[in-house]
């Protein structure tokens, strides 16, 4: 059995890890947004691909939210309830 000082240093050193997971993958995305200038293309007016008609949406809104909303909830549900690691 672990003892309390154990149990504390490592629930420290998983918030520690984290803490360097999420520096490391949001670092490069804040440089990336902050220093690089997106390429901005122009349109021609007598494109054909513009001068298609309208069409509506192919998949209604309330699937796409069903799936979206749906597969999440069903995962962070599941994941935690099936997983054998306890913090």
């Amino acid at each position: 059995m672990e003892s309390d000082a154990q149990t504390i240093s490592v629930k420290w050193f998983r918030v520690g890890l984290e803490i360097c997971i999420l520096l490391a993958l949001g670092l490069p995305i804040l440089l990336l947004f902050v220093t690089v200038e997106p390429f901005h293309r122009g349109f021609y007016c007598d494109d054909e691909s513009l001068r298609h008609p309208y069409k509506d949406s192919t998949v209604p809104s309330i699937y796409l939210y069903i799936v979206g909303f749906g597969l999440n909830l069903i995962a962070v549900s599941y994941i935690p309830s099936h997983s054998s690691v306890t913090i």
